[in-house]
Order: C-alpha cells, then structure tokens, then sequence
C-alpha cells in the first residue's frame, strides 16, 4: 500500500511541475506574440510607440 501511495505523489509532483512548465510557456508565446505585433506596426508605421497614430489608423 505504501508503494502505491508514493507513485501517486510523483503523479502529482510531475502534473505540479508540468502545469507549471505549461504556464510559462503560455507567457512565454504571448510576449512574442506582442513582440511579432508590435514589429508590424514597425513596417507598416513611423513610430509604432507613438500613441497619436493609434487613434487614427491609416
């Protein structure tokens, strides 16, 4: 029984560990994401920091 009780402490030890790995992945795609954004608006803008051509897109 005790055999059985410590496997099921490594299941969760490793769900713990991939949750966390999923986490910040997703953080991870979602500032490149913002990244690839903003080099865009660098192509297609002057100044894609300058909040004036945010108001009034082309």
């Amino acid at each position: 029984m005790i055999h059985i009780e410590k496997e099921i402490e490594k299941l969760i030890a490793a769900k713990k560990r991939t949750e966390l790995k999923l986490h910040d992945l997703d953080c991870e795609i979602r500032h490149l994401y913002v990244r690839l954004a903003e080099d865009r608006r660098c192509m297609t803008r002057k100044c894609p920091l300058d909040p004036s051509e945010d108001e009034n897109p082309p």
